[in-house]
């Protein structure tokens, strides 16, 4: 039965013979044209295909080009930028596409041509991990790892393992994701060799005590690797014995993983790979579960500048947790917190909760019945002109009801927002709405979002 699967998932996915050729075209014309600007420079610069695709592990209708201006290590970092930058726009233009600046530790270049992401990326070029300057500069190395690691089979079990992380959502180091990175796919196959090999181990793997190192850079020495690297699980990249390529995956996402692995082991399942498609929330619907609840969706709707999409999602990572806090610590009683961003106008901050107000009255203890600071307590409530009542005793405490300063969930969360470090410089008017209920789906109309907030409330995974 799983066989039957992978073999029928292997080749929905692997790209056909029409689609490598338009691919390969589209960025050896880019790379022609990197080139010779390059050569204008009076540097020498390598151009090289990066990504999945310089290693040929891409699935079918989903490739993205990553192509890397390589400088020499003598030109300054600023004027290797600014110069890469240059060159790819001007690359772009010639081939048709729109150049758009984007960000990751520093600036490149997005484009779109012939149906195809492309990003032009300037780095470094180097031969060892202890000349990194920037993040881009080591993509080089794990292209020449891999691709010497790799053969036919090898790289059909990689496309397998990403069509099942995609699958079950947790495929995707960025900041919105948490889960698994192509490069960490490959380095997980090259180690446990098959797609099934994988999962049979991964079902094993415990947290904090799970590692991997290919090229055993640290002699089995758990201790020394877990001091090194805080984590849940260590993959030591074998070009540079100082990074975990597994830093991204969060605990969510590696129990996700390791729980969806027995689940598909135990009952194989094309569900697992291709899950069914959800569909946008209707006002019916939502009202459904949150009545059927009684519980209440609170959103507070962020206009944001534009911005790397990892800093968008940090920032509402950030604040949502602070806020939660904030909630709680004033007896609001949450059940989840979600976060939701287009990444280019405005940032989605949720919370399902119980109660939106409170009586203007809470019960405050204080201390025990005759202790050395009993005196203090009794005089400091004792004149309070807004006291509604007390200090009296009661099961041995003095007891005082003082008045709420919050008995608004909105009250509350317009204040504090603002008191969360930085939040105000990221936002393009400084103005947030806060939005209750139906609220939410009568002002956010776009489709991910309307997608993202039924799969938020219904919490059920596809694979299950």
């Amino acid at each position: 039965m799983i066989d039957e699967i992978l073999s029928v998932v292997a080749k929905k996915i692997e790209p056909n013979e029409e689609e490598k050729l338009r691919i390969q075209d589209t960025a050896n014309k880019i790379v022609s044209i990197l080139k010779e600007l390059c050569k204008k420079q009076g540097f020498d610069i390598k151009v090289e295909i990066g990504g999945s695709i310089g290693k040929g592990t891409w699935l079918s209708g989903e490739a993205d080009i990553d192509i890397f201006m390589l400088f020499p290590l003598s030109i300054e970092l600023d004027r290797m930028i600014s110069l890469g930058l240059n060159i790819a726009r001007k690359t772009t233009e010639i081939v048709g596409g729109v150049p758009v600046e984007k960000y990751a530790q520093h600036p490149y270049i997005e484009t779109y041509i012939n149906g195809i992401t492309i990003d032009i990326v300037p780095a470094y070029q180097i031969e060892h991990p202890s000349q990194i300057k920037t993040a881009a500069d080591r993509s080089s190395l794990h292209l020449r790892y891999v691709n010497s690691k790799l053969n036919d089979r090898m790289r059909k079990e990689i496309r397998i393992l990403k069509r099942f992380l995609k699958g079950i959502n947790v495929y995707g180091s960025e900041i919105k994701t948490q889960g698994f990175s192509g490069y960490l796919c490959e380095l997980l196959i090259i180690y446990y060799g098959s797609f099934i090999n994988l999962l049979r181990n991964a079902i094993k793997w415990i947290p904090w005590r799970t590692y991997i190192d290919i090229e055993n850079f640290y002699g089995g020495d758990m201790q020394k690797i877990f001091k090194k690297f805080n984590s849940p699980i260590v993959v030591i990249d074998p070009v540079d014995k100082n990074r975990n390529a597994a830093a991204a995956v969060s605990m969510k996402k590696l129990l996700e993983f390791k729980t969806a692995s027995k689940f598909f082991l135990n009952k194989p399942s094309f569900k697992f790979f291709f899950p069914e498609a959800t569909k946008p929330i209707t006002l019916n619907e939502f009202q459904q579960i949150i009545y059927s609840r009684k519980t209440y969706v609170v959103c507070l709707l962020l206009p944001i500048k534009i911005m790397s999409p990892d800093i968008i999602w940090g920032i509402g990572f950030k604040v949502s947790r602070k806020l939660r806090n904030i909630l709680e610590k004033y007896d609001y009683r949450v059940l989840d917190i979600g976060v939701w961003t287009d990444e280019r106008e405005i940032l989605a901050i949720l919370f399902e909760v119980e109660n939106i107000s409170l009586p203007y009255v809470k019960k405050h203890l204080g201390p025990p019945v005759g202790s050395v600071n009993e005196m203090d307590f009794i005089k400091k409530y004792f004149h309070k002109g807004e006291m509604v009542a007390g200090p009296f005793i009661e099961g041995g405490r003095w007891v005082v009801y003082k008045p709420r300063r919050y008995v608004s969930i909105r009250d509350l969360l317009l204040e504090y927002v603002f008191q969360i470090s930085n939040v105000r410089k990221f936002l393009s008017k400084d103005k947030i709405y806060f939005l209750l209920n139906e609220e939410v789906l009568k002002t956010v109309k776009d489709k991910s979002f309307l997608i993202y907030l039924k799969e938020w409330l219904i919490k059920k995974y596809k694979w299950l």
